[in-house]
């Protein structure tokens, strides 16, 4: 899995000017699922998977638990550090420690003595790890193509939430971006589903 970790927490994303194309995007490929059920003819049941069928559904699941335990843990330790510094002071300032006349890990060294002192290192921690598994899941669950028309538009639906930034993270598959390549799933779903090519991989 490449670059599966990020380096460090820091917090919760951004929406940057990629993610909000991409965005744009999965509401198009929402829209448009919704707008095919709507006027698609009956698939036979024989050959059409169903609901039960659909993978997608308890990908979305685990990435909404994973999501919801990230952002409740950055909460709480946003609220824990904040408190720390009404009695310690602030962090010290990693850029205070860049420059030629910094010796090596100095930044790191003096936050990870900070959070010690403060007694928020553990839930720092717990934070981080939450955070990779919210990057887990989401890897997992943009890796992974819906097999009915329900599934795909969920699909879109939950990755074009304002919560969830596909692209928070330095995901690089096979040289392309996150938003990229769950674009391309999207078509791909699409353009499946539409041809009867039945149950998906």
């Amino acid at each position: 899995m490449p670059n599966a970790v990020p380096a460090a927490d820091t917090g919760l994303p951004n929406l940057n000017r990629r993610s909000a194309l991409a965005k744009l995007g999965l509401g198009i490929a929402a829209s448009t699922s919704l707008a095919t059920i709507a006027t698609a003819a009956p698939a036979s049941a024989a050959s059409s998977p169903t609901l039960a069928d659909d993978a997608i559904f308890m990908r979305i699941d685990e990435h909404k638990r994973a999501l919801q335990k990230s952002i409740q843990l950055y909460e709480t330790r946003d609220e824990a550090e904040a408190a720390a510094r009404e009695i310690h002071g602030p962090r010290p300032d990693p850029w205070f420690f860049a420059g030629p006349w910094a010796s090596g890990g100095s930044a790191e060294r003096a936050g990870d003595e900070w959070n010690h002192r403060a007694g928020i290192a553990p839930l720092l921690e717990q934070s981080a790890l939450a955070r990779r598994g919210e990057h887990a899941a989401l890897l997992k669950l943009i890796s992974s193509k819906p097999a009915t028309l329900p599934g795909l538009m969920a699909y879109a639906i939950h990755l074009a939430a304002e919560d969830v930034d596909i692209d928070a993270f330095d995901i690089d598959l096979d040289g392309r971006s996150a938003s990229v390549v769950v674009l391309n799933t999207i078509s791909a779903a699409l353009a499946d589903i539409l041809a009867g090519d039945g149950r998906m991989a």
